[in-house]
């Protein structure tokens, strides 16, 4: 687990500029700390022992031979088995980060089919003067990079860069859209004017100031289904995937954390650890409320008893709205569901509790179609295909939360598939909250329908598709790293690993979905290893509300008094006191008050303060 940084052409205070950009980002790693300069390129690297005793803990963090060097954020999982097979390299270190660097004297810049794992990485090439940035196939690690006259700045996150920027311009194409798409991931660029990301299996080399991007991985390159497969086939290949993937993701962790949830995805990483043989110490982390049900808590007990791993409830409750806003913008450096603070409390107590690898389930309801909003995709495809009686049987099973019944739902659902672009104008015509913008700045804004092409002939796939690269996973990876690192935290996903997504994606979809019961492969393949309360619960029936309704009165007082500031008023983004004076629950309910409200905080941090004072946000308790 580290914070990575590099500038290129940095001059002669290329080392002082480079320590500037680690600083700012220790939270990373606050253990160890190294740096690497020559007169065209400086490397940094700050790092968190997560290994305990280990002797690779030692070892220096910037692994380098004669005419190569790296530094590297997470891990590469099959190091090992590629160390077998790169057996003529003259390995000098313990450390995963030197497989780079063989593999790419071996492969090239194709050594990035070669690797598991999750990682954002940057390595130096001495003799060919060339540097090689990657990041992994889903964007789990993440990696930035701005380009300052002829001088290439990349860094783990932003604020590293910001150190070197001078004033920032808010990107208020990318603000826009983020309120119109609660979207902000999905694009290259970010909330910072010229500061750009490297998407999720992209890649660049950079040479003679001129930069390459290419991208080795596309999730579309790489899916097929089987129609082919047996039920039994899958469910025994499914565990036996879902295991390697948890093994490797705890190599020589001696104690874990789970952030569990209760549900089937997060029992599952529980199960695959039991079955596995090098007892790991495992803790589960759930986050409660002041209105949490008992009921469910002695529940979730019973369950951890069964599994016989100790639990730890963690209270999301807030005293100081402010600090906590404040400090959770300053480490995720865009705005973010009030829901995920709970990651901040599970962070935090895994710190007090001494672990720092922490396991999560993230993209487990996804790549097995078992999203609530999945469900009505199916059956659209179900619909279009013509296969009428297993339509039929999903619509009288279904039960939809939210506004209307079950044909109210999939109406919707055939309306976005058969007129995206009526459906999308009108959805954006019924958003009176646009008339508050500056229009100026709206007329700026190009209107897309889609965040992605339709890459599948299948409307399941491609709502599936567009959650792992633009929506749901890529904004709670950036929420699970940012508040994981904020306390020197790793968080790990197992579901995310390519291999276990492109097997899920080959499973037929009538091993996973059946009248009505979604995540039947789970389900299936896991009895025996959970509890049967979760094998039975319906989706979504923990404790899916973190934050209480008090906290939530302190969270909406606190939005109206950050838009009614002089500098919310001075903005020229929006009217504040437009905003302040809706009290229609379809106008302005919690959730619009935070995105809003997000998007002036985010200034008051990022734009109208500089990056060190701004630190002081950071600090955790």
């Amino acid at each position: 687990m580290s914070g990575i940084a590099a500038i290129v052409n940095g001059g002669p205070n290329a080392s002082s500029i480079i320590d500037e950009m680690i600083n700012i980002i220790r939270h990373r790693g606050p253990d160890c700390c190294e740096k690497l300069c020559d007169e065209w390129i400086a490397l940094g690297h700050a790092r968190l022992h997560t290994l305990g005793r280990h002797p690779r803990s030692d070892q220096s963090l910037i692994i380098q031979n004669e005419s190569l060097a790296v530094v590297l954020d997470g891990e590469i999982y099959n190091y090992k088995e590629l160390k077998r097979t790169l057996t003529s390299y003259p390995y000098r270190t313990e450390r995963n980060a030197e497989i780079i660097i063989a593999a790419y004297q071996k492969w090239g810049t194709k050594c990035l089919h070669h690797f598991e794992g999750m990682f954002s990485f940057i390595l130096y090439d001495y003799k060919r003067r060339i540097v090689f940035a990657a990041r992994d196939h889903f964007g789990i690690k993440p990696l930035y990079y701005t380009e300052q006259g002829s001088k290439l700045l990349m860094a783990s996150e932003v604020k590293s860069l910001l150190t070197q920027m001078g004033r920032v311009e808010a990107n208020n194409s990318a603000i826009i859209e983020y309120w119109l798409t609660s979207c902000a991931e999905h694009r290259r660029e970010t909330f910072f004017q010229g500061v750009q990301q490297l998407m999720p299996g992209e890649a660049f080399t950079y040479s003679g100031n001129t930069m390459s991007l290419f991208r080795y991985y596309d999730l579309k390159d790489h899916v097929y289904v089987d129609y082919d497969m047996s039920e039994e086939r899958a469910n025994e290949n499914f565990l036996e995937v879902l295991t390697i993937c948890v093994a490797e993701s705890l190599q020589s962790v001696e104690k874990a954390g789970v952030l569990y949830s209760g549900g089937l995805d997060s029992s599952s990483l529980i199960a695959c650890t039991n079955r596995l043989s090098n007892n790991i110490l495992i803790q589960a982390f759930t986050s409660i409320s002041n209105d949490s049900n008992p009921d469910e808590i002695l529940i979730f007990k019973s369950m951890l008893q069964e599994f016989g791993v100790p639990e730890k409830f963690c209270n999301t409750e807030f005293n100081d709205a402010d600090a906590v806003l404040r400090r959770s913008m300053w480490h995720l450096e865009m705005p973010f569901p009030l829901s995920s603070l709970c990651y901040d409390i599970l962070s935090r107590t895994a710190l007090d509790d001494g672990i720092v690898i922490l396991l999560h389930g993230q993209a487990g309801g996804a790549v097995q179609a078992g999203g609530l909003f999945q469900y009505p995709c199916y059956l659209l495809d179900l619909f279009l295909k013509g296969n009428w009686a297993s339509f039929l049987q999903g619509m009288k099973a279904w039960r939809p939360k939210g506004k209307g019944g079950a044909l109210w739902q999939f109406s919707r659902a055939l309306a976005r598939h058969w007129a995206p672009t009526i459906y999308h104008r009108y959805k954006a015509q019924k958003n009176v909250l646009l008339k508050y913008f500056n229009q100026d700045l709206l007329s700026q804004v190009e209107f897309r329908d889609k965040l992605y092409d339709d890459p599948f002939n299948s409307v399941l796939e491609n709502v599936t598709y567009v959650s792992m690269y633009a929506t749901k996973q890529p904004r709670l990876l950036r929420v699970l790293d940012r508040f994981g690192q904020a306390y020197a935290r790793e968080v790990r996903m197992a579901y995310m690993d390519h291999r276990l997504v492109e097997f899920l994606w080959s499973v037929p979809i009538h091993h996973k979905i059946q009248e009505g019961v979604q995540k039947l492969l789970v389900k299936n393949s896991m009895k025996g290893l959970i509890p049967e309360f979760s094998l039975k619960a319906p989706k979504n029936s923990f404790m899916q509300e973190h934050l209480s309704s008090q906290t939530k009165t302190l969270m909406e007082q606190e939005f109206k008094m950050i838009l009614s500031s002089p500098s919310a008023r001075q903005r020229g983004i929006y009217n504040p006191e437009l905003f302040l004076q809706l009290r229609q629950p379809s106008e302005m309910n919690l959730k619009t008050l935070s995105k809003i409200g997000q998007i002036e905080l985010w200034h008051q941090i990022f734009i109208d303060t500089n990056p060190q004072e701004a630190s002081a946000f950071g600090v955790c308790p």
